[in-house]
């Protein structure tokens, strides 16, 4: 077994060198794209993992569609096992067809037909901070390399380290066959080699064959396990947690033991049980949703022959009206503080962050530009290292935070080493009760999200723009946070109306005119002659000329011809008609 990092030239894309790279010319930015040079791709991924300590062994690069595509191969010195190394893939394009792309894992396969795969992959779009976000995203996982090594290469000697005989290797073909695995190889070297990792996953007990004695409480506990090993957030356990406990009281109650009795029927009287529990719509929906995880991983593991609940249909739960702060109050607040407290709150209401991502804010995430433009870089705030989102993003200071901040002092490395989440919510409800708001125990500090959200609908921000500051990636979750306060719904409503509007019903103003109206009856302001005087001189020139014998008696031209004649209660008679046609 070798490292397997393959780049494959067969649809017009040839082989280069590094220095070819730098010579392809880069297009100018068109908007929000932002195209990335060849080269400064490639450095990018070079940087990250050489600071990781990775050192590149082999390197395989390539261009097509006239150099505007550019795919390539890395092979790390690092070993998971003898023969067997670490390895990169990456791909971009300067014509919009290919995003910033980057994978690894122990088997890298690239081609010019747009194929792309590895263990794991990133893909950031060619944008303002598109390269930065590139940038950032391969150093995290990077930083986790070690671990992925650590247990690739456990597995990798464990196979490497086992022989089959034939019976063995028949054996195992068969039990594949009996679980559903098909090897997809007609290689008998191949199936060998699946047949040994298969072996390994069987010995773990994955896969496992379907059961149809399989008790319901037993997969419930078995999800939640891989839900834990996944590394989720401590908030999210204690969610699952709930969520599968109500899952089991149901089943206690309707007395379904077995997981395959547990299909559509029982799916939604689950729905009814939970409704009738007085549990709110949101929480309703999040319960179900996980019963149907449950059921389909347990028939994507192998332990559940069918997935019943496939046709089943969810009516995702309307969001509940939430406290938003009007920017009065928010002034308000600002001003009956000062210091930490201060900046916080002006930070939290005017730039839209959770509270975590303001804890874990540091001064190196803070940019204070010199011409008077900022920006804050949100890259923690969640757990495990990350933002709630998974995703870092950029949003620009305010001004009415930019002073704040700027006259705080840099004691550490986070920017509000001071604050605590329910230390604040409790100063902040005070606070709301000494300025008397209107209900100011339903305040909450997501409340100054709320209001940063509206401040972006009033002033016209777009959705996109707005999802990117809150870093959302749901618009009708944006849409909650659109609201309207008093003063602001009831000036659109003026504007709406009008200063002339007439309230009473039966005070109807008179209607106006038609324009072809008045020119019928001489009345119409708008200018009637042509803009050419050349072409007015010409069209009284044929008005003053006499017309040919036997036709009509000239007529002068008048704007009244050009306009739509009244109706009238009887037709017009013909003018001309076959007798005049006859004489003529």
């Amino acid at each position: 077994m070798v490292a397997d990092a393959t780049l494959i030239c067969h649809r017009g894309a040839r082989e280069v060198a590094r220095d070819e790279l730098v010579r392809v010319a880069c297009p100018p930015a068109e908007g929000r794209w932002r195209p990335v040079p060849h080269s400064e791709v490639l450095s990018h991924a070079e940087q990250a993992l050489t600071d990781a300590g990775y050192a590149i062994d082999r390197m395989s690069l390539a261009l097509s569609s006239d150099d505007a595509r550019f795919f390539g191969t890395l092979t790390l010195r690092t070993p998971l096992s003898d023969g067997v190394n670490l390895a990169v893939g990456l791909r971009s394009s300067i014509d919009k067809s290919i995003s910033l792309q980057w994978c690894c894992g122990s088997r890298v396969f690239v081609c010019d037909n747009l194929a792309f795969t590895a263990q794991t992959m990133i893909t950031r779009k060619h944008t303002r901070f598109g390269i930065e976000r590139y940038h950032d995203a391969i150093s995290k996982v990077v930083s986790e390399l070690d671990d992925y090594r650590e247990c690739e290469s456990v597995r990798i000697r464990e196979m490497q380290r086992r022989e089959l005989s034939d019976e063995q290797a028949e054996s195992m073909l068969l039990r594949a066959f009996e679980v559903g695995i098909n090897l997809n190889t007609k290689s008998r070297l191949e199936a060998r080699r699946k047949a040994m990792a298969l072996q390994a996953k069987l010995e773990d007990g994955q896969p496992h064959i379907a059961d149809a004695r399989l008790a319901l409480e037993e997969i419930v506990d078995a999800y939640f396990s891989f839900v834990k090993a996944k590394g989720v957030a401590r908030k999210t356990e204690w969610k699952y947690r709930a969520d599968l406990d109500k899952l089991k009281d149901f089943c206690k109650e309707q007395q379904i033991t077995l997981a395959m009795r547990f299909g559509r029927e029982a799916f939604y009287r689950y729905r009814e049980w939970l409704v009738k529990k007085e549990y709110q719509p949101k929480t309703v929906y999040a319960a179900l949703t996980v019963c149907k995880q449950v059921f389909k991983w347990g028939h994507g593991e192998g332990r559940l022959k069918e997935y019943r609940l496939a046709h089943t249909k969810l009516a995702e739960a309307k969001a509940r009206p939430q406290p938003c702060f009007s920017t009065e109050q928010v002034e308000a607040l600002i001003g009956a503080t000062s210091g930490i407290e201060q900046a916080v709150i002006a930070t939290l209401a005017y730039a839209g962050l959770r509270i975590g991502e303001v804890e874990q804010m540091l001064w190196r995430d803070v940019r204070l530009g010199d011409d008077g433009i900022g920006m804050f870089h949100i890259r923690l705030g969640g757990s495990n290292g990350t933002t709630k989102d998974k995703d870092a993003r950029f949003v620009p200071i305010h001004p009415r935070i930019r002073p704040l901040i700027a006259a705080m002092p840099k004691n550490g490395d986070h920017v509000f080493p001071s604050i605590r989440e329910r230390q604040l919510l409790k100063r902040v409800k005070e606070l709301c009760e000494q300025q008397k708001f209107p209900k100011a125990d339903e305040f909450k500090l997501h409340s100054f999200r709320h209001h940063f959200a509206s401040l972006c609908a009033n002033h016209h921000v777009a959705y996109r723009k707005a999802l990117a500051w809150l870093g959302h990636s749901d618009s009708s979750i944006l849409q909650l946070y659109y609201h309207l306060n008093d003063d602001d719904s009831q000036a659109a409503m003026q504007s709406l109306a009008g200063e002339g509007f007439q309230t009473a019903v039966e005070v109807k103003p008179e209607a106006k005119p038609v324009e072809g109206n008045l020119r019928a009856t001489g009345q119409s302001k708008i200018e009637t002659r042509s803009q050419s005087e050349t072409e007015q001189a010409f069209m009284d020139l044929l008005g003053a000329e006499a017309e040919r014998g036997r036709f009509e008696l000239p007529l002068p031209l008048r704007a009244d011809r050009f306009s739509k004649p009244a109706r009238s209660a009887a037709p017009p008679p013909l003018r001309g008609g076959c007798e005049s046609y006859r004489a003529s």
